[in-house]
């Protein structure tokens, strides 16, 4: 799990808690940051060296003995980034480098220590993954191969930041600030853009993984024929079969693409070089499995839950978030990608991994022994495959995984499903149970958010004539200073409303507005200061006097909303005396 989930929960701490583009920002401990990484890796090349010296005497343990080691590594790495971002202002490095308000850079260059990290660790622990085969045998192809891998969780993010980096980053005046505008203001609009970008990202994704992989047409030949040949009988669609060269490390499948034009099927050189004909064909009907049933778009409607949950309030983010309110906005967010992807994901995907067997199970050839006897289920090319898999890497076949039974569940689960009516009628019923359930989630959400489209459209001319009148009060240091969001989805959307008061010239609205989300957002720094401010333009004093206070007495204030309210005050004194 960790080595796909990392890069969410790096890109999470990268992103936490940043100073908006125009306001000065704290600058990075350099020298901090350098020791810190240079730190790290000393430690990890004596790890490595200590784990390749015990697993000489290791036996069936030593796999099992390294990937616990990795996980660990790995869960180091994002403890130590956690501290180079947060603490010693890694995440602030755009700012000092001044290209804070550049497309996609910032987030790049913010993904560099965690990137240094992550090299460090692969690097300490190499020789041992090259020793049990894990790993190719040079160290640039293991990370090569780490990295392009990455591309599965971030591949599909990567549009979506420099579209929402385009949008807000546009000059206020401009036609994009106007977009930006309204894309704040409504929630779904928001949200179908970046469902919108990420369904693109999707069908864009085998052609980019073709690339970044260096695959390669699988060769004409009896292979190749065979596979052609099944994938004709079960109506499996796809634009090209694909070798993923790995230099052997790796024994792996996948099916990447939603629709027929967009999908690949990828075979890894190793799986190729391993497994006989009838065992790569029952790894192809699994990946044939995935595209059949329709997996990757339920994912895709499975994201658009977590999109449209978070953004509808009276749906399952208010209630699922709840829990989570009273934490650090980091700690929150980490946890939800934990527990909605890590978890919640990870379940559903093992029973569509399953649902992925039972059709390379069923469409398989399989037939009887010569004498019309059921043959061993043991014997099926499918359980051979992972058998053979299992025994070609070692100590592998009883670990469970994120997305995946371990392979002795699934070998069994082979063996009853062969032979137990009663088994093939649970799993039926369950598969359809879970299937049911996941399409009535989707459509429940796809409705309530299609029940606000009404609403938005009436709305969004309303806020682009609003946005684009030269004559609007354009309050440039309120929006800077309060560019973070609000704590509260509601005070979030008062605030809003209140900049958007500000800016067609009624103060008095945008003061309710403004005094609503204050007492929705009692610890926001930046709603206080918003609140303060406007008090302050509508001359009342005494009150901008008591909500400044009110921010200094916050423990967590940042220093630059700290020196403007203390400079508030101090010129509110000098006037009063």
């Amino acid at each position: 799990m960790l080595s796909y989930l990392q890069y969410l929960f790096a890109l999470v701490i990268a992103s936490s808690g940043l100073a908006p583009p125009d306001v000065p920002a704290p600058a990075p401990d350099v020298a901090g940051i350098l020791l810190t990484i240079v730190a790290f890796g000393l430690a990890w090349t004596t790890i490595g060296a200590l784990v390749a010296r015990r697993l000489r005497s290791a036996g069936d343990d030593a796999v099992p003995v390294y990937l616990r080691t990795m996980a660990l590594g790995r869960v180091a790495v994002l403890g130590v980034f956690w501290f180079l971002a947060q603490t010693l202002q890694a995440k602030e490095i755009a700012h000092t480098l001044g290209v804070a308000h550049w497309v996609l850079v910032p987030h790049l260059l913010r993904f560099l220590p965690f990137a240094a990290l992550l090299a460090l660790l692969r690097g300490g622990l190499h020789r041992a993954g090259a020793r049990l085969r894990l790993e190719p045998p040079g160290l640039l192809a293991t990370l090569s191969l780490e990295f392009r891998q990455a591309l599965l969780p971030l591949g599909p993010l990567l549009p979506l930041l420099v579209v929402w980096d385009v949008v807000f980053l546009a000059d206020p005046a401009s036609w994009l600030g106007a977009v930006r505008d309204v894309f704040v203001a409504l929630p779904v609009a928001q949200a179908a853009l970046s469902l919108g970008v990420f369904l693109l990202a999707m069908l864009a994704m085998p052609f980019l993984l073709r690339r970044a992989w260096h695959a390669e047409p699988l060769p004409a030949g009896p292979l190749r024929t065979r596979l052609e040949a099944y994938a004709e009988s079960v109506g499996l669609r796809a634009r090209e079969m694909l070798v993923w060269p790995t230099g052997g490390a790796q024994m792996n499948a996948a099916v990447v693409g939603a629709l027929p034009r967009f999908r690949y099927v990828f075979l890894t050189d190793g799986l190729i070089e391993t497994l006989g004909p009838d065992e790569i064909e029952a790894v192809f009907a699994h990946e044939a499995g995935h595209a059949r049933r329709g997996h990757v778009l339920l994912f895709f409607g499975f994201t658009a839950v977590l999109v449209l949950s978070s953004l509808l309030p009276d749906a399952l983010g208010a209630s699922f978030a709840g829990p989570l309110a009273d934490l650090d906005p980091l700690v929150r967010s980490i946890a939800m990608v934990l527990i909605w992807i890590g978890v919640v994901f990870g379940w559903v995907s093992r029973r569509f991994e399953q649902e992925a067997d039972v059709f390379g199970i069923d469409t398989v050839p399989f037939p009887p022994a010569a004498d019309g006897t059921p043959r061993d289920p043991s014997e099926h090319p499918f359980a051979r495959a992972l058998e053979r898999i299992a025994a070609e890497t070692g100590g592998i076949r009883e670990i469970t995984g994120w997305r995946h039974f371990s392979i002795a569940d699934r070998v069994e689960f082979v063996r009853a499903y062969l032979t137990d009516a009663g088994v093939r009628a649970r799993y039926r019923r369950s598969i359809r149970l879970l299937r049911g359930t996941l399409i009535t989630l989707i459509g429940g959400f796809a409705l309530l958010a299609a029940l606000r489209v009404p609403g938005e459209l009436a709305a969004a001319p309303v806020i682009w004539r609003t946005a684009r009148d030269p004559a609007a009060k354009l309050l440039e240091p309120l929006r800077r200073a309060t560019t973070p969001a609000p704590a509260t989805a509601r005070a979030r959307a008062f605030f809003e409303a209140a900049r958007l008061a500000q800016r067609a010239g009624e103060p008095e609205r945008a003061l309710r507005w403004l005094r609503s989300a204050a007492a929705l957002s009692p610890g926001d720094a930046y709603v206080l200061a918003a609140y303060a401010q406007a008090l302050g333009e509508a001359e009342r004093p005494r009150g901008a006097a008591i909500v400044w206070r009110d921010l200094l007495a916050l423990p967590d204030a940042p220093e630059l909303l700290r020196e403007r309210a203390e400079a508030a005050l101090a010129g509110a004194s000098a006037a009063a005396d």
